[in-house]
This record gives C-alpha cells, sequence and structure tokens, in this order.
C-alpha cells in the first residue's frame, strides 16, 4: 500500500510517501525540493508495525541517483584528463594533519566504480560526508547526513555517473513497534563555475540548516576543550 502527501510552502515543496509492505514494514520518505537553490534533502524511516520481528533489512541505499554527463574525451594512457573530463571530488577529514579539509580529485573511466567511505565509525574520519561530481562549471554537491559510518559508491557507465550512498555494512532487524531513519541525503545542483557553486552552497547551509541567526537559539554556545597535561580540573 502506498499514500503520498503534498505539502507546499513559499520555500520549499515537501513530499511525504509512506509504503506498507504485507508484513506490515512501513518505510516513510520525506523529500524536500528548495526551490531558491535547486538543493533536493530526503530522509527515509523504517518502522515495524506489526506484533513481532521484522526480517532482516539489509543492503539499503538511501541515495541512487544518476547524473547526465556531456560528451568527453577519455583519459589517455598517461592518464591526462582529456576535454570535459567529469570527475568527483571528495574532502579529506579532520584526520589532524596538515591536509585535512584539503580536496583530492578523481576523474572517471567509463566503466570505473570508485568507493568511499570514513573510519572508525567516525562520520568526518579519514573522509568527510561531502562531495562534488562536476564536469567543467557544472556539476552536483553531494552532501551525506549521518553521525556514524557512511559508504559512497560512484560508477560511471553509458554516460552517467551513479552515486549511490548508505550506512556502510546496514543489516538489522526491527522489533516490533520499533522505528529509526537511516542516513538522509543532499543534492544540490550548480551550473556558473565551483566557486559559484559552493559559495551558494555555504548561503543554503546558512538558511536551512545552521542555528545562527534562528529562533529559540541560546545566547551563549556550549564549549568543548580538550588539555593535554596535568591541569587540574579546576582550572
Amino acid at each position: 500500500m502506498k499514500n503520498t502527501e503534498i505539502k507546499e510552502c513559499r520555500e520549499f515543496s515537501e513530499k511525504i510517501t509512506e509504503y506498507i509492505l504485507p508484513d506490515e514494514l512501513k518505510i516513510t520518505n520525506i523529500f524536500k525540493y528548495y526551490r531558491k537553490y535547486k538543493a533536493y534533502e530526503w530522509v527515509t524511516y523504517f518502522e515495524n508495525t506489526s506484533d513481532k520481528e521484522s526480517r532482516i533489512l539489509s543492503n539499503i541505499c538511501d541515495c541512487d541517483a544518476a547524473f547526465v554527463l556531456d560528451e568527453d574525451t577519455q583519459i589517455t594512457p598517461g592518464f591526462v584528463a582529456g576535454k570535459n573530463a567529469p570527475n568527483v571530488i571528495t574532502v579529506e577529514g579532520a584526520n589532524l594533519t596538515h591536509t585535512e579539509f584539503c580536496t583530492q580529485k578523481h576523474y572517471m573511466i567509463d566503466g570505473q566504480t570508485k568507493i568511499f567511505s570514513c573510519i572508525g565509525g567516525r562520520s568526518s574520519s579519514g573522509l568527510a560526508p561531502f562531495f562534488d561530481i562536476n564536469q567543467n562549471d557544472k556539476g552536483i554537491l553531494a552532501a551525506i547526513g549521518w553521525t556514524g559510518q557512511w559508504q559512497a559508491e560512484f560508477e560511471r557507465r553509458n554516460g552517467e555517473i551513479i552515486m549511490k550512498t548508505g550506512i556502510e555494512n546496514a543489516r538489522f532487524r526491527l522489533l516490533p513497534k520499533e522505528k529509526i531513519r537511516t542516513s538522509s541525503i543532499v543534492l544540490f545542483v550548480y551550473e556558473n563555475g565551483q566557486n559559484h557553486g559552493h559559495n551558494r552552497f555555504r548561503r543554503f547551509v546558512k538558511d536551512y540548516f545552521s542555528i545562527i541567526g534562528q529562533s529559540g537559539r541560546a545566547d551563549t554556545a556550549p564549549l568543548s576543550t580538550m588539555i593535554w597535561g596535568s591541569m587540574p580540573t579546576a582550572k
């Protein structure tokens, strides 16, 4: 059974789709489109509405999207990128190195698959959960919303880059009446160059995800500090 509800407001449209499977597993997807920024966000919930344990849930792709590419010249055997060569840009995480939060460009050859993940269940250790699927002056910025272990797979095939993301090695059952959510995703479209696109993405995050300037925010933020050495607790 499938139910769909659509809500419209000035800044975005929201579509809520519910699926109830024969075993009474309820799947709810909440999808938003932000008109001003050409950005998409969604998250999926799983709820066991039955009175018995669910079957095993696994191989869940919270994002499975294909991005159409312009025609390009393939990378040469000397690993020189051809004209219009598409690439996936990753961001190094908070690794206590001089290169943390630096980017790395991965050119995509037809038939090639690249898989990325974070380290140790820390979402910004190793790599941060942000990607730029780029071709010349246009592309898609992707952000995975998850505080634990995530995975992102990119495959180039038939003139497209296919992106699949989710929680790495997810495999679980739900107890009766138990409800969880998996990782969310944001996809942000840009067309006028990376600098312009990344700056607009920052404005988008500030407008819709940051607590700065929002009502209900505390006057003072919590302070977290880590001190090396034998400094007494009182200090």
